[in-house]
């Protein structure tokens, strides 16, 4: 995106991306918002984590009013979304730029709210038999295999249990195949967690 529009233009062009399945933006920069400010927001919903549409009417209001929401509701589908938006600010912090100001990152908690759907806390999230086509790759020519890449002690360990992490959800099968691509783990920017990458280079 070009980072010269303004932030509600970047946020109603998020809100677009989301209506049509793609969900890929960057946000543009504008004045800072102290720190601590953003963790009283996600410690003052902490009550929120868990949707339940018990929670009461005034807590959902005032959940809304301290993100400056301009639309949602306060019935059982409505409190489901507040709840769930909760848990993804407390998941990810910086899921909306904290430079932004507060009237400005509104309109991206607004865009979340509307599409909470779109956004996964874990791997549960990701795949519902009923939702979750099977992916396949149509190849041509002869298999390439190629052999795995030497992991340390500490980095075949986490790679093992992303690996049963993705089995236990149903996202990856394991069966005898002539084709195999090697896989690492690289730093997640800004995190101190490890990301599993295959290098395809070969197969494609």
């Amino acid at each position: 995106m070009d980072a010269s529009v303004g932030p509600v233009q970047v946020a109603q062009r998020v809100t677009l991306i989301l209506n049509t399945k793609v969900f890929k933006c960057e946000a543009a920069h504008t004045a800072p918002v102290c720190e601590q400010t953003i963790r009283a927001e996600v410690e003052g919903m902490q009550h929120l984590l868990t949707p339940n549409p018990t929670h009461p009417e005034a807590e959902c209001q005032a959940m809304a009013d301290q993100l400056l929401l301009h639309s949602y509701t306060t019935d059982h589908e409505g409190r489901r979304r507040l709840g769930r938006l909760a848990n993804i600010i407390a998941a990810h912090p910086d899921v909306v730029n904290q430079k932004l100001s507060p009237q400005d990152r509104a309109h991206y908690f607004q865009a979340i709210h509307d599409h909470v759907g779109a956004f996964a806390l874990d791997m549960g999230d990701l795949t519902t038999p009923a939702h979750t086509p099977p992916f396949e790759i149509h190849t041509f020519g002869p298999p390439c295999h190629k052999p795995p890449i030497r992991l340390s002690p500490p980095h075949a360990k986490v790679m093992r249990e992303q690996l049963n992490e993705l089995m236990v959800h149903a996202l990856v099968d394991t069966r005898p195949t002539p084709w195999a691509s090697p896989a690492f783990l690289t730093p997640k920017p800004r995190s101190d967690k490890l990301r599993m990458v295959i290098d395809f280079r070969q197969l494609n």
